[in-house]
């Protein structure tokens, strides 16, 4: 005997997947042909897989509307009776299919999203059971049945369709998948403009990042969402108490109230932390309400789909903007790595992770090597100062030949203006410099001595991020022009040697000749008074 099912409860059960999914139909067919016309998230519909799982064969509708229904078999009414009791459904009185498709038609709207998902990891534990494999965007399935439809795509780079619920009558249906994963993107903004993934700073120096291409998820049939944003910062990157409270999160361009969200930094409430508080490699979560995009229910429209509003509006952007400092622990041409990811409703009950966004900041140096012509060991006699190329005051950490750049106001920061002293060896390195020009000053060289080619010299850091960026974008190990060690220090060499001088001479030929004047003058004295003498006589 073919169970009846009234026209209420028929028309309940056939709006269960017009509900999640805007299920269309069109031209008549013996057997109907399902075509998955596009993705809510934008993925191509093309190359996908899915099973399709009949659960019932409907009768077509009588005049007044009603509609018979019988499972496929025992095995299937064995699952559909496990699934509604794990939601908590009574099924004592369901000896027949018209009280079984009865308690499924009056599942709220959500419970019918979390019935398909529980269902179909139910029917797959059974291997009597055994689905229509769909390969493609469309398929032919039998006309009047009900069916859930599980995707089944394997492709890394597909996010797949939460399963769902479908009616197939006596003609072809349009249906669109509603992939669960929400997109996210990570961009370093510098200069007023976004770099994407890549840029170079020096250490000290605060990078701007923004979260991007994130949609206010579609609810409709949820009752609960989860939404977190997740970051985490490299070693070499340090997150302050002030960088935290700056920290923006918008929707639409409109601030989002704080009490819409919740923010832990590597576990820990905000508000416990201190005004000086700061973290090496941070990792935070943005934890939005989990009923803070749940929209509300309205009467139903002609199609016979209720009306839902949310607000905020489905599709609107949401954005978070926020810095961090690049610090001495930051790596010289090896990237410091800001990794983004997204914590997400996948179907009822479960969430999952996106994949990961990354962008990378770079920092680099330069290596000076010091000589003496004459091959002598005065290296401690030399100090160096660096300046920016207009002059721009550079300060500094660091002693005996090994510097970090650092921010202006860090514990035991100079100006690196004058007072740079050589290693033993007569070696020079600073670390954590943006790429860009420099001016290198020998500020103190040794008595007698002087810098071949003047005191200064320009020092340009140029890396190569390869063809378009491709390194960069790739975070790639990053090379600078200039560097004979692929170690990210641009090498310079500066040498002294022994002044040269034009000293006076005392034994020329002009010298002789004043004394042999003096005797000759003397002589011609002495004849002159000898004849003096001898004439008084």
């Amino acid at each position: 005997m073919t169970p009846k099912k009234t026209g209420v409860a028929a028309i309940a059960c056939g709006l269960a997947l017009t509900m999640c999914l805007s299920m269309g139909f069109a031209s008549t067919a013996s057997a109907a042909t399902v075509t998955f016309d596009k993705d809510l998230q934008g993925q191509t519909v093309s190359g996908r897989s899915f099973n399709a799982y009949k659960l019932a064969t409907m009768s077509q509708p009588t005049a007044d509307g009603d509609v018979t229904y019988t499972f496929v078999d025992d095995n299937v009414r064995n699952a559909v009776k496990t699934t509604l009791t794990a939601m908590g459904k009574n099924v004592d009185k369901t000896g027949t299919d018209v009280a079984l498709s009865g308690v499924i038609a009056n599942l709220t709207n959500s419970e019918k999203v979390k019935f398909a998902s529980k269902l179909t990891d139910t029917l797959k534990k059974n291997t009597n059971i055994h689905p229509t494999t769909i390969n493609g965007n469309t398929a032919t399935l039998d006309d009047y049945g009900y069916y859930v439809i599980e995707e089944t795509t394997t492709a890394a780079s597909v996010v797949k369709a939460a399963p769902f619920l479908l009616q197939v009558k006596d003609r072809d249906v349009n249906t669109t998948l509603k992939s669960a994963q929400p997109s996210i993107n990570k961009d370093i903004v510098s200069d007023g403009k976004k770099d994407t993934k890549y840029d170079d700073t020096s250490i000290g120096q605060d990078v701007k990042f923004e979260l991007n291409d994130m949609k206010v998820p579609n609810t409709y049939g949820y009752d609960k969402f989860t939404y977190t944003i997740n970051d985490l910062m490299s070693t070499g990157l340090t997150f302050t108490k002030a960088q935290l409270d700056a920290m923006t999160v918008t929707i639409d361009g409109k601030t989002v109230d704080k009490t819409n969200y919740t923010v832990l930094v590597n576990g820990q409430d905000p508000s416990t932390l201190g005004t000086d508080w700061s973290v090496k490699g941070a990792m935070f979560q943005i934890k939005f309400n989990d009923t803070y995009f749940i929209g509300t229910y309205g009467d139903a429209g002609a199609d016979g789909k209720l009306s839902y509003t949310q607000n905020p509006e489905a599709g609107k952007p949401i954005k978070v903007n926020f810095s961090a400092t690049l610090n001495e622990d930051a790596k010289t041409a090896d990237p410091e790595n800001n990794t983004v990811s997204l914590t997400y409703t996948n179907k009822p009950g479960s969430t999952t992770d996106s994949t990961d966004h990354k962008v990378y900041v770079y920092t680099y140096g330069i290596d000076v090597n010091k000589t003496f012509s004459d091959k002598k060991d005065l290296f401690s006699q030399v100090e160096f100062g660096l300046t920016g190329a207009s002059g721009d005051e550079i300060y500094v950490t660091g002693s005996n030949g090994n510097y970090t750049v650092v921010k202006k106001g860090t514990a035991g920061a100079v100006s690196a203006t004058s007072g740079l002293k050589l290693t033993a060896q007569g070696e020079l390195k600073i670390k954590g410099l943006d790429a860009g020009t420099y001016t290198l000053t020998e500020t103190k060289c040794p008595d007698g001595y002087e810098p071949a080619g003047g005191k200064t010299q320009t020092i340009t850091i140029t890396p190569d991020y390869g063809a378009n960026g491709s390194n960069g974008v790739a975070g790639n190990k990053v090379t600078v022009a200039q560097d004979t060690n692929k170690d990210g220090y641009v090498d310079a060499s500066v040498v002294n040697k022994p002044g040269i001088f034009h000293l006076p001479e005392t034994g020329a030929a002009g010298m002789i000749l004043l004394p042999m004047i003096g005797i000759g003058v003397m002589a011609g004295a002495a004849i002159t008074l000898r004849r003096k003498a001898q004439s008084d006589k």
